[in-house]
């Protein structure tokens, strides 16, 4: 879940605000691919810490895991992965779960910062929890709408950082 689940739904949400269709077509754009890679060292930095895990294992895992990622045959729509934003931005889920996780050792998320302001603006009219998204955040702005969703604090230094990537975006 918080490899390949969250390296799916970072490179889906990131290309949807570049205006990209496909999986594979994010992985080609070096720009989008650091910051969905850059969230997976974050995240593995927490699961490393926190299962006292150690050893070359988990990067070769997310570089398999984003090489599959890359392979056009496979021509996964960023609307399917990107789908059910609500749910994937809960508390247990596989953004801010790990990003928690990666905060708890002592590891700043930036690049889960960056994703998750991405998901709060995905805006498929296809998806109803997209749209219901979007709702929430004209309706109770997104500083509310991000404590609601998340469990995040105001305080909570993720939520600033993800609100600063959300106004700049």
């Amino acid at each position: 879940l918080f490899t390949v689940n969250t390296g799916h739904a970072a490179l889906a949400y990131l290309g949807h605000r570049a205006g990209l269709r496909f999986i594979h077509e994010v992985s080609a754009r070096p720009e989008i691919l650091a910051t969905a890679e850059a969230a997976l060292r974050e995240s593995g930095a927490g699961l490393q810490a926190r299962h006292a895990l150690s050893g070359p294992g988990h990067e070769n895992y997310i570089r398999s895991t984003l090489a599959r990622f890359a392979n056009p045959v496979l021509a996964d729509e960023l609307t399917r992965v990107a789908r059910s934003p609500l749910r994937k931005l809960g508390p247990d889920e596989r953004l801010i779960a790990p990003a928690r996780l990666a905060a708890a050792a002592g590891i700043e998320p930036r690049a889960f910062a960056r994703v998750i302001a991405a998901a709060l603006r995905y805006d498929f009219a296809g998806d109803p929890e997209a749209v219901s998204l979007q709702a929430a955040l004209r309706r109770e702005g997104p500083a509310a709408t991000l404590t609601r969703l998340t469990g995040l604090a105001a305080s909570d230094p993720l939520h600033r950082a993800v609100l600063t990537h959300y106004h700049a975006s």
